[in-house]
C-alpha cells in the first residue's frame, strides 16, 4: 500500500554477509566495520516516543579505520545516514527514498 516491498532476506538483497553476533542472538553484518551489540533492559513508551534503556554487551570496530588504539579515524569512516528520507555520509548526498518527494510536498504550506 505504501510502495514497499517484503523481502525475507534483507542480508542477501543489500548484498552483505550474514555472521553470527559475538554476546546477542541476532546476526551481524561483516561489512560494517562499526558494531555495537546491546541487551535493551527496559523500554518506556512516551506520547510520540520511547526511552529505550540498553546495556552495552560489546562494541567492534575494523582496525582499518583507526587513527590510534583510542580513536576512529573520521577520513576514513563514511557512515550512512538516513535523514527525512534522504541518505547521506557525514560529507556527501547518496541520494532520496522513493517517498521524498512526498515528504518534501508534505512540507510546504497549504494554499
Amino acid at each position: 500500500m505504501m510502495g514497499y516491498q517484503y523481502c525475507s532476506d534483507k542480508f542477501q538483497l543489500g548484498g552483505f554477509s550474514k555472521i553470527p553476533s559475538a554476546t546477542v542472538k541476532t546476526a551481524a553484518i561483516r561489512e560494517c566495520p562499526i558494531r555495537i551489540e546491546v541487551i535493551i533492559e527496559n523500554i518506556a513508551p512516551q506520547d510520540d516516543f520511547a526511552i529505550i534503556i540498553c546495556k552495552i554487551k560489546s562494541i567492534f570496530v575494523d582496525t582499518s579505520i583507526l587513527h590510534d588504539n583510542n580513536h576512529i579515524d573520521v577520513t576514513k569512516w563514511q557512515p550512512l545516514l538516513y535523514q527525512f528520507r534522504s541518505y547521506t555520509t557525514t560529507s556527501a548526498s547518496l541520494g532520496q527514498n522513493f517517498r521524498f518527494e512526498e515528504y518534501l510536498d508534505a512540507t510546504k504550506p497549504a494554499n
